[in-house]
């Protein structure tokens, strides 16, 4: 779902802008793959921000995804590694009812936290991130170049 959301959209809109300015298929490549690591990095940064920004940073209420049933990289990732049986089952549920109530957001925060799936996803968006960066600076030095490279920057340190 992560390559299909945000990341999609970006790759697309890279590949197709670059085309039309009449970009070389390498530059074509690489800004597209610069979309695509950014998209993910940006789409896995929004999930760890609904479950643990404060409700006026991100302005929304936290842990909306989990009440939607959202199947975010968090709750893929607690699919994944929980072991103990209280936090299976809950997951479980999360699964069947296509998402939980508010009163199970800070029980799911605690899942997160206990199974490393916060320090995952961080380690994730950091990775996605310096991808986007390695490709962005095979790319010919220019303006545009100089505002992708703003854009990251601020998508990669964002709070909201």
């Amino acid at each position: 779902m992560i390559e299909k959301k945000t990341a999609m959209l970006l790759e697309m809109s890279a590949e197709i802008g670059a085309q039309i300015a009449g970009a070389s298929h390498k530059d074509c490549m690489a800004l597209k793959t610069f979309a695509r690591s950014m998209g993910i990095a940006f789409q896995i940064q929004d999930d760890l921000l609904d479950m643990t920004a404060t409700g006026t940073d991100f302005g929304k209420v936290v842990g909306q995804d989990i009440v939607e049933g959202k199947k975010t990289y968090l709750i893929v990732r607690a699919l994944e590694k929980a072991t103990e049986p209280q936090d299976k089952a809950l997951l479980k549920e999360f699964c069947i009812k296509g998402g939980l109530p508010q009163s199970h957001i800070v029980t799911m925060q605690d899942i997160f936290t206990r199974t490393g799936v916060y320090d995952d996803a961080r380690a994730e968006v950091t990775r996605y991130t310096q991808e986007a960066d390695s490709t962005l600076m095979q790319m010919p030095q220019n303006d545009g170049r100089d505002m992708l490279e703003q854009l990251l920057k601020m998508l990669a340190g964002r709070k909201n």
